[in-house]
């Protein structure tokens, strides 16, 4: 990314929103903590469905996953088959009629037929069901949360940087910590937290602290300074999707 189209992204989500203040002096920090025990700091609902379908077997269904659904009705007697063919939703789920939403993100193949045929069996008659993956949804992604326009997963193109996941996340918001956003970073064997100081890269020029984006980045804009580790991993286990485990980590 060149200086002038970083500072382009910079006007956009800056613009609107930032009020002239003086350059933070605030230095730039990084924590790190091996895998178990950033895992250990999220509980609820998005780590127990991780739990669930996250261990050493088969490879799972993801959210964007493409896939070829053969529903065969009134086995054995009928052959007659219909051909559906869906992507699997952020949430896992895919609509077949007449049994509508049927969640099968983080199952095997195996486990999705099962789960489909068991819906479609309060409809149908000995409902059978053959899967076939045709597109796997292995974009690279960078979740971005917190004081942002717009909460979520966002793709990652090559060349990224921190602002182009702001920028792509529609800017800080109005109650922003702009001296110290973090980016939760997973390596080999550890999980590391970097802290960046957004004025340096806005008005000091900084520009090596635009880093650059690997694939599952957790990008969080906090309301207020906070420092503590635990802390931020409280605020984050909320917001990360149950996928960001599945895909990660094997439990």
């Amino acid at each position: 990314m060149t200086i002038i189209a970083m500072s382009a992204a910079g006007l956009f989500f800056m613009s609107g929103c930032v009020k002239r203040m003086p350059a933070a002096t605030t230095n730039d920090k990084e924590t790190v903590v091996s895998k178990d025990e950033f895992v250990k700091k999220f509980s609820g609902q998005n780590m127990a469905v991780a739990k669930q379908h996250a261990v050493a077997r088969a490879p799972v269904l993801l959210p964007g996953d493409e896939i070829s659904i053969g529903i065969y009705d009134k086995l054995p007697v009928s052959q007659d088959k219909r051909l559906e063919m869906k992507r699997i939703g952020d949430d896992g789920a895919i609509f077949i009629l007449p049994a509508k939403e049927i969640f099968i993100g983080g199952l095997t193949i195996t486990e999705a037929e099962k789960t489909i045929e068991k819906k479609l069996s309060e409809f149908i008659v000995s409902p059978f069901c053959e899967i076939s993956i045709t597109k796997r949804a292995f974009e690279p992604r960078v979740y971005v949360f917190g004081e942002v326009g717009k909460n979520g997963v966002e793709p990652l193109k090559e060349g990224d940087r921190l602002l182009d996941a702001l920028s792509n996340a529609n800017g800080c918001g109005s109650n922003a910590y702009r001296r110290s956003i973090k980016i939760i970073r997973i390596n080999e064997q550890t999980v590391s937290m970097i802290s960046i100081n957004l004025y340096d890269i806005m008005n000091q020029g900084k520009v090596d602290k635009n880093i650059l984006m690997q694939d599952q980045d957790i990008v969080f804009v906090p309301r207020r300074f906070y420092t503590n580790f635990q802390e931020i991993m409280q605020i984050v286990s909320q917001l990360v999707p149950w996928y960001y485990f599945v895909k990660n980590y094997t439990f």
